[in-house]
């Protein structure tokens, strides 16, 4: 009963996560750390080791997800490891409550198995607001062993450059806050100049100020955006170039389109 209730709890927060966008995104490296962004594991004696490019992390319905990506010292491997949990902190994640791939060439290689319950476990020994480190071992197609990670956290708000170019930011949408043939308003900001969408357009406005969308006019630099609709939230980066036209659709309708927890005989996850 206890491993039916934690597969379950995860089968519905992973639909949650996969039809979401992240909160923000941390990358790395970040100057002035002594936090090095890596990882490494060995399998059958191999040492693999490499990088860590971003750090995800996303609330959904209470739940907090972490998601780690990096890739191979030689660039042609990916790997990616994730906890959730009702709060992430120092502790001890077992599937279905992380996940561990390891991808070269299109190819899983390593793989967790979510529906095994324990046979997997990731261990963060240090989180705060600058950093995470932990270890990871056990089954993934094959067994891995001695696993260790650590990376930089750091959130993404932007100082506006010191420029005299500028640019045209607009953010649009097809529907208001529900989707379908909603107009509820969506609030929105860049780079903390808030707003609200009002009108909605099937497809991409043509200029850069049409009526009901939010148009504002920024120096050249890239900058953070956030999205709201109710609890949920979007978030993300986009770049002012000069006398340009920088356009962001804001779509709360995406869902996931494939079945990323198959339950059919021979199916992974």
């Amino acid at each position: 009963m206890k491993y039916l209730q934690r597969l379950l709890a995860f089968v519905t927060l992973c639909a949650a996560f996969f039809s979401c966008q992240k909160e923000y995104s941390i990358e790395n490296p970040v100057g002035g750390s002594n936090v090095s962004a890596q990882w490494e594991f060995k399998e059958a004696g191999v040492l693999f080791k490499g990088s860590i490019d971003t750090v995800e992390v996303a609330t959904i319905n209470n739940y907090k997800f972490i998601t780690i990506d990096g890739r191979s010292s030689d660039g042609t491997a990916e790997i990616t490891l994730q906890v959730f949990g009702a709060d992430i902190k120092v502790g001890t994640y077992k599937t279905p409550f992380s996940l561990f791939a390891y991808v070269k060439g299109g190819n899983y290689i390593y793989q967790t198995d979510q529906t095994l319950a324990d046979s997997f476990t990731v261990v963060i020994t240090k989180i705060d607001s600058f950093s995470i480190a932990g270890t990871f071992s056990g089954k993934a197609s094959k067994t891995i062993v001695d696993g260790k990670f650590s990376a930089v956290i750091k959130q993404r708000p932007v100082t506006p450059p010191a420029s005299t170019d500028s640019g045209q930011v607009v953010l649009w949408s097809k529907a208001g806050c529900g989707g379908g043939t909603s107009t509820t308003p969506i609030n929105v900001s860049v780079n903390n100049n808030p707003g609200q969408i009002t009108k909605f357009y099937l497809t991409e406005p043509v200029t850069c100020d049409p009526t009901g969308t939010f148009s504002v006019k920024l120096p050249v630099g890239t900058y953070p955006w956030v999205a709201k609709c109710g609890t949920d939230s979007i978030t993300g980066m986009l770049t002012v170039t000069k006398n340009g036209c920088t356009k962001q659709l804001v779509d709360f309708t995406a869902v996931a389109t494939l079945d990323y927890f198959p339950i059919t005989t021979n199916s992974n996850w």
